[in-house]
């Protein structure tokens, strides 16, 4: 554990040089496109910023895997991902890509390098040698087993 953090936050620190969001994450967004452009938005209310999305099994024959309410508004998809992970499922995307809006900006902010770094930027201090620490004990006090108390 104490070489941990350092590794991590060298990690992040060659990361931040010239990238806002984790790699992890830019990759799961990549996929997540990919998986986009298999999909079509059935209805849509721009006012509101929610959309049908249906999502195709097998695009070249049209067979449909099943269909998902987006409301970007609320950040909220039926999948569970949108909500949950906190940034863009696939069914988000498409429904970005309709309305021309940046799907980047449902990003949260934990999964900018910058945060990421300041996780594991501070280390733990090294955990005492038992013998020499101090040991402290606890005085109980016992009851008899039949007494009752009042209050």
């Amino acid at each position: 554990m104490d070489a941990l953090f350092p590794k991590r936050a060298k990690k992040y620190v060659r990361q931040i040089k010239g990238h806002v969001w984790c790699n992890d994450i830019m990759k799961e967004i990549r996929e997540a496109i990919e998986r986009a452009n298999c999909m079509h938005l059935v209805c849509h209310s721009r006012k509101n910023q929610s959309f049908w999305v249906m999502q195709f099994d097998r695009p070249d024959q049209s067979i449909a895997e099943g269909v998902y309410r987006v409301n970007l508004r609320r950040q909220t998809c039926d999948c569970g991902r949108f909500e949950t992970l906190r940034f863009s499922c696939a069914h988000a995307i498409a429904a970005c890509s309709l309305i021309c809006l940046d799907h980047m900006s449902f990003v949260d902010e934990v999964y900018k390098i910058q945060h990421m770094y300041n996780v594991w930027k501070y280390e733990f201090q090294k955990v005492p040698n038992e013998k020499n620490s101090y040991m402290f004990t606890t005085i109980w006090t016992h009851f008899p087993t039949n007494t009752a108390i009042g209050l």
